[in-house]
This record gives C-alpha cells, structure tokens and sequence, in this order.
C-alpha cells in the first residue's frame, strides 16, 4: 500500500478532491493530552499527511483552566468557560447546593449544567444528523437536544472499535448517515500521566492514534463519500512532568482550611468558601503569595484578565495554580494526587499548548499559521457545514473562515 504522502503527491488523499456538489461530512477528533512538542517528537505520518494537505497551526491555545472538560466544551461552542458553564472538571452550582463532576455520570448527562450552542446540537436543529463516539456534553441533552447517536464514555472501548463503528455510520444511507461526527482519543492522555508526556508509553499512545486515524482515512477512502469528509483534529491541552525532588507545598500549613472545600489536582487548587468576603480571600492570598515560591494564588478580581475569570459562584474564592512542573496540595494526605505528568498548569505556558490540524474538500492546502485558540475553531465547523452560527463573532475569532473555500 502506498504511504499517505504519495497519495498526498498523487492528489488521491481525501481533501485534494475537486470542491464536490454534495453536502460536507465533519469528522471532528479529539487526541486529548497530545500537545505539539510531543507530537512533533514522534513519528506521526497520519497526522503529518493531514497537516501537509490542509490547514495547521503551530499551536492551539488553550483556555484557562488547562482541564478536560472546559476546553473540550469551549472547542464545542466556542465560549469561554464562564460563559458556557463548564468552568472546571469539578465545580459547583450557583447556590453550592449541587456539584458537577465527571466523575458523575448523572451530572455529565444532565443537560442543566452546559450552556451555549454546541455544534452537535446546531446540527440536529437545522435537520443534520449528528453522531458521536465521545466529546464533552454529547452525553446530555443540552436545550433538549442530543446527537441521534452518542454513546455514554467507556474507557474499555478500543480505539480500532471506535473508528470502525464511525466507519459504519460513514457507510449508511444518506438519511441515516451523519454528517457531523465526533470521535475522542483518551489514550495519550492517560499514559503521559502515569509515565509522563515523553515517555515511551506517551509515545507508543500517540502512535496508536495515529494508526487510529489511519485506519480511519482508509477506510473513508473506501467509500463513494470520500471526497466530501473533512477532518479537524484537535486536543484540549498539553503536559508536562512534575519536577524531581521539589518541594511541595502543603497549603494547610499556611492557613486553616476547616469550612472549606477544597478541588484540586496537583498543578492547581480551587478553595471554595461562601463565608469569606473580599478583603479575607485577598488575605488568605497574601499570606500564600508570601510563602509559596512557585506558584501564585489568585481571588476572582486578581486572576490574570486573559483567564476570564468571573465573580460567577461556580469559580472558587481563591484559586492557586502551580508553576510549571511545580505541586500544591491541601494536606499531606493528598500527595498521591501528584502524577508523573499533568496539566492543569497556567493556559500561557508552552507546554500546555494543544495541537489543531484541517484537511478536507473545503480547507485550503498546505497552510500553516502561528496560533489560534480553541474557541476558534467553532467558526470553522459552522462554516464547513452552512450551519448558521447563533450570534456573530468577533473578528479575532473569525481567523480560521478566511481559509474556507465556498462551494
């Protein structure tokens, strides 16, 4: 069988096709974890090819916190967290009488806790078939809506039955066919936690889903339906190892936590506490500012503006957040939160950067810009499937439609 980047050359790739008559299919994937300086370490051809026939950019970057779950759902709607809802892994509700996790499964489907416009939902309002094989939110009904076909997330299902079952799905009759598809990765994720991001775990995952992705296009190559797919490859952060032999910094030695509740993974800390006003959260701030060398603690109106940080209850009154490579926990009883690797650490920091690649009939060829960020690439899955978009968007956030062919 030919390599990827002979049929690149030879035009026969899915998205070398002349523009087709027939309505674009939108393959959207997710390689949670895979950042650019990981991915650009190993061999990727899939991924390579994709890149070389569309439209790349050097880095995506992500929102702020660098979590799963916020930056997927920004990646869907193209909010920020505050605006959309999702504001954290874990977090609670307006009044604190409930909490959001995913942990939970009956919070992750509880279509009350997300805001905005996902694509998928867009799409089944405007009489698309949507489908999906795991993305955040596609598990609930968001303004009553869901994808026709979306599957509660199950970490056991192998990534070839993920891609065969998508493979199926392309395959259908047009009135059962979708025409925008979800499909996520967690397997580089996982690995560069436990044995972290360069490791050769890490980097065996990473090739496993590029061998996923390959089987993918190979099998759309297949079908008459090749020539109308388009593929956004995405990821919603990057990593990094924690530092040998720091030192740790243990928060309830600096302050007393009791009334608190207390979110936290190691990079970062949310210290939830209704009871403390302005001038006692900008206290307790201070007094871990000064003695915390590596890392900053922020209440909502000290947070960096670039995070979008609000007064929204669902924010903590302190939040903390590590240097890179650097740990903060509560107690002593929970270092075992520190991992090999981890993200969480601030959205700016270059490891934490995400990964963003296009490539399909009505993508331009062999672009490359510097960055974008993840709530641009909303625009683009809109123009790509004529759906109309729900308000208009800022200019900044328009950067990607300029390399959208129109049929």
């Amino acid at each position: 069988m030919r390599s990827l980047a002979v049929l690149i050359a030879a035009g026969l790739l899915v998205g070398c096709a002349t523009i087709p008559d027939d309505d674009p299919i939108v393959v959207l994937i997710s390689i949670d974890g895979l950042g650019p300086r990981v991915m650009q370490s190993v061999d990727t051809p899939t991924l390579d090819a994709l890149s070389a026939s569309g439209l790349t950019a050097g880095y995506m970057q992500p929102i702020f916190p660098t979590m799963t779950f916020p930056n997927h759902y920004s990646i869907a709607t193209g909010l920020y967290p505050a605006e959309h809802g999702i504001v954290n892994n874990t977090f609670p509700n307006a009044d604190r009488s409930d909490w959001y996790t995913l942990y939970d499964r009956s919070k992750v489907q509880d279509g009350r806790w997300y805001g905005g416009d996902p694509v998928w939902v867009l799409a089944e309002q405007n009489g698309l078939t949507a489908k999906s094989y795991y993305f955040v939110g596609t598990e609930a009904d968001i303004s009553g809506v869901r994808p026709t076909v979306a599957f509660n997330y199950d970490a056991d299902v192998t990534g070839t039955e993920r891609v065969d079952t998508v493979l199926e799905w392309l395959a259908l009759p047009a009135a059962e066919r979708p025409r925008f598809v979800t499909l996520y990765f967690e397997e580089v994720d996982t690995n560069s936690h436990r044995f972290g991001p360069w490791s050769a775990r890490s980097r065996d995952a990473v090739r496993r889903v590029d061998g996923y992705l390959r089987r993918l296009i190979d099998g759309v190559n297949e079908l008459p339906i090749a020539d109308r797919v388009h593929y956004v490859v995405v990821s919603d952060h990057g990593l990094d190892r924690y530092r040998i032999n720091q030192d740790v910094f243990v928060l309830d030695t600096v302050i007393n936590l009791d009334g608190a509740r207390i979110v936290e993974g190691g990079s970062y800390l949310n210290l939830f506490d209704p009871t403390l006003d302005d001038r006692r959260a900008d206290e307790i701030c201070e007094i871990v500012n000064r003695q915390w060398q590596h890392g900053n603690c922020y209440t909502r109106r000290s947070a960096p503006a670039e995070w979008r940080v609000t007064d929204d209850p669902r924010y903590p009154e302190a939040l903390m957040v590590a240097d890179v490579g650097f740990a903060l926990i509560s107690t002593e009883q929970e270092r075992s939160r520190i991992t090999i690797g981890d993200h969480g650490w601030p959205p700016e920091a270059a490891s934490m950067r995400a990964i963003f690649i296009a490539s399909g009939p009505r993508i331009n060829k062999q672009i490359r810009i510097e960055a974008i960020r993840v709530i641009d690439v909303y625009p683009l899955l809109l123009k790509l499937l004529d759906l109309p978009a729900p308000r208009e968007f800022p200019e900044e956030q328009r950067v990607l439609l300029d390399y959208v062919v129109n049929p």
